[in-house]
């Protein structure tokens, strides 16, 4: 696994299907037109729900603490965090959706990669929103390509940065303390050390994400950009880091 490889953008997005975040005073104004100052002052006294995986204690504790505590004293906002898998916020989104709900029970959802694409596909999301954000104009990059695509769907301000992960090898340094830190030096490293060396099989979040920087990697990311997605054209332009991997 390469070092100091960005593989993941997760991504935090407000999902509404009315106009009514923030536990519903927001009806009171109109989002798409108002001000940051006057969505902060709409919203004191309400309730946000965040949803997302709740699999990493460390970020749970994060989220109900520090998150939490900082935007009840700053905002007077009580952030409920919900832990629940992607497809089954998606199922809940969609199930809302189709029976004619004029508003979503879920205000916000860390949500990335093909699970965007078809909630964005799907009009599942209420947006675009992040011109609303004082910290994307102070913070983000607004001409990243990271930031204006995400699995290849425009992003049209329906999401918002949430963070970044870096890919990582796990090693007894005290036994291999040259790590290889390209594609090229961590082949080398398997050959020397045969069976020793691991990733998570797909659909696996982080192997999937070890793969696609492998195919970066040995075959260059612009091509994919503007690659018409079709299964033989994209077969064709992997089929080195394919063979890598088979290696």
């Amino acid at each position: 696994m390469m070092k100091k490889r960005m593989l993941a953008f997760v991504l935090a997005v407000i999902l509404l299907l009315g106009l009514s975040a923030c536990g519903g005073k927001t009806e009171e104004i109109d989002l798409s037109s108002a001000s940051w100052e006057e969505i902060v002052e709409a919203a004191k006294g309400t309730t946000v729900t965040f949803y997302g995986w709740g699999g990493d204690e460390n970020r749970n504790n994060w989220l109900n603490t520090t998150v939490a505590d900082y935007v009840r004293e700053n905002y007077d906002i009580t952030l409920e965090v919900v832990g629940m898998n992607i497809d089954e916020i998606l199922a809940k989104l969609s199930g809302e959706k189709q029976a004619g709900a004029k508003s979503g029970s879920i205000d916000m959802i860390w949500i990335n990669g093909e699970n965007f694409y078809s909630a964005k596909d799907n009009g599942l999301l209420w947006g675009p929103f992040t011109d609303k954000l004082p910290n994307m104009e102070a913070y983000i990059d607004l001409n990243d390509p990271e930031t204006l695509n995400d699995f290849c769907m425009p992003i049209d301000g329906y999401e918002a940065p949430y963070a970044k992960a870096q890919m990582v090898m796990c090693a007894d340094t005290a036994v291999t303390s040259d790590l290889p830190a390209s594609a090229e030096e961590l082949l080398a490293f398997c050959k020397a050390n045969p069976g020793k060396v691991t990733y998570p099989a797909l659909p696996d979040f982080t192997g999937s994400a070890f793969v696609r920087n492998i195919i970066y990697e040995l075959c260059g990311w612009e091509q994919f950009q503007t690659m018409e997605a079709d299964h033989d054209t994209v077969k064709a332009a992997i089929e080195p880091a394919l063979d890598y991997l088979r290696s």
